[in-house]
């Protein structure tokens, strides 16, 4: 008779050390733990409920950081780049061509913006750009 894989994980962490028992049990019962802090439970509250039912036998501090060792090993694994995958194209339907990367050309011609020099404070105000010239209101 042929045996799941998870019970034959759950009889090699009855049969080893502590620390690879506790991590082959929280392995098991990953989905479970995620659902339930998905749900909004705390990390707290799964601990005392999977240690009062005898599932795992450590303590809380340990139960966080292998939550926390399984999680970075879960991100690591799934974070991995396929090589035989490409980019994705910017529109789906597009194809991607050498003029569509290049940059764009300035607006203004250099020309013009060697003539700009940025801001420059004049503390004594031209009183003709502020109210305008005599000439114009006669």
């Amino acid at each position: 008779m042929s045996q799941r894989l998870i019970d034959l994980l759950a009889e090699a962490a009855e049969q080893g050390t502590a620390k690879r028992a506790n991590t082959a049990r929280l392995l098991k019962h990953w989905e479970e733990i995620e659902d339930a802090l998905k749900a909004g439970y705390t990390v707290k509250t799964v601990w005392e409920v999977m240690s009062r039912q005898g599932w795992i036998a450590m303590n809380y501090d340990a139960f966080r950081r292998s939550l926390y060792r399984l999680r970075q090993r879960k991100a690591a694994a799934s974070s991995v780049p396929s090589t035989q995958s490409s980019p994705p194209a910017p529109f789906p339907n597009a194809p991607i061509t050498p003029a569509a990367r290049k940059p764009t050309s300035p607006a203004k011609p250099t020309a013009e913006l060697g003539k700009l020099q940025g801001f420059v404070w004049n503390p004594v105000p031209n009183e003709e750009e502020l109210f305008g010239s005599d000439e114009e209101e006669d």
